[in-house]
């Protein structure tokens, strides 16, 4: 399951669940983390219910075994903090302020919590339509270049890889009438699900490893893109029908990003990151480029928790803001005239020499 959610006030509006895996906790009082670190102080227990305390505890193991910051955090002091916080806590529901303050209190700027009554269902959503179109290069430049933005997007299954295909489709459409080169727009796309958009972008960026996530463990996941395909360690999570191959393979693309690209949105413009005759414009992106994993608590609840650290196919990490390669501010209107990172992308395409008739 993915949905936007509500994340807290640090996060982006649009969120990222970007690892595909969903774990079931249940209502259990047993220790879950890796190594015993004790009981917590019986007093600190005494003062919630049985009930609560071992929902709590559950929580509080699952950030302690899978967090980002797993090993920089004083789990001890934690468990008491949040325990404190929740006195007089009955039911669940009744730890749930408790939950979101230790997510605070790890402060990886990402993880977020889902109370139980909040579930959507998987369901699917985007901005308004996205736009394909030709580019005429600059006057005294020449060119002419595909143009397609990528939208935020949260949704799995049949809409997702319903999105990829309407994309390989306006691709597909754009790319028949002629062009040297291509301007991926991920300026504003706040996050979701990377897959579709990964999926989505798959003909211009190109089929191979695109990026990896690494956890503190250093254990290593990788993300790929072949024949309309977008995966994690091999296993497909968002598929275009009838994927489409570009004219001319490996065309040089220009990429434009800013401070409301977000989690998802980032991890698209990483698999760019590292790819030959490819340039980046703009501002640098918001500065969440980590992965989150949901895990289901007893009561359906969800702890969106951050795990990993994005990198691209150099190996790279990142984690935080991602540079473009020229930083550049101005409105987002289409209009080279006025839109300064879109400008420059068609002045650096107009030169490469795919675009040099």
């Amino acid at each position: 399951m993915r949905t936007s959610g509500t994340p807290a006030a640090t996060q982006p509006p649009v969120t990222s669940w970007i690892l595909p895996r969903l774990l079931l906790v249940g209502l259990l009082g047993g220790t879950l983390a890796c190594g015993d670190t004790g009981p917590s102080a019986p007093s600190l227990e005494d003062a919630l219910s049985p009930t609560a305390a071992a929902y709590l505890n559950a929580a509080l193991d699952i950030m302690q075994t899978n967090s980002i910051k797993r090993y920089e955090i004083d789990w001890e002091v934690l468990r008491e903090y949040a325990l404190r916080t929740a006195a007089g806590a009955v039911t669940a529901a009744d730890t749930y302020d408790a939950i979101r303050n230790a997510l605070a209190a790890i402060g990886d700027g990402h993880s977020f919590f889902i109370p139980a009554d909040a579930q959507t269902g998987s369901g699917s959503s985007t901005n308004p339509e996205p736009t394909a179109m030709i580019m005429d290069g600059l006057p005294g430049v020449g060119g002419r270049f595909g143009y397609v933005s990528v939208l935020a997007f949260s949704g799995s299954g049949a809409p997702a890889d319903e999105m990829a295909t309407l994309y390989h489709r306006l691709i597909e459409g754009v790319d028949t009438l002629g062009v040297c080169g291509w301007i991926v727009d991920l300026r504003g796309n706040q996050g979701g699900n990377m897959w579709p958009m990964v999926a989505s972008v798959g003909p211009i960026v190109g089929e191979g490893v695109l990026g990896y996530f690494v956890d503190p463990d250093s254990v290593v996941s990788t993300w790929t893109y072949a024949d309309g395909e977008a995966a994690l360690d091999g296993v497909v999570l968002t598929r275009a029908d009838s994927p489409y191959d570009l004219i001319e393979p490996d065309p040089p693309v220009a990429v434009l990003a800013d401070q409301r690209t977000a989690s998802s949105g980032e991890a698209t413009f990483i698999a760019f990151k590292g790819r030959p005759e490819t340039w980046s414009s703009g501002v640098q992106t918001y500065g969440v480029s980590t992965a989150n994993q949901a895990f289901a608590l007893g009561d359906g609840a969800i702890l969106v928790l951050t795990v990993s650290t994005m990198a691209d196919r150099t190996g790279r990490l990142y984690g935080g803001p991602v540079p473009v390669d020229e930083q550049i501010g101005g409105p987002r209107s289409l209009d080279p005239a006025t839109d300064n990172p879109l400008r420059l992308a068609m002045a650096w395409l107009g030169g490469r020499p795919a675009c040099v008739r």
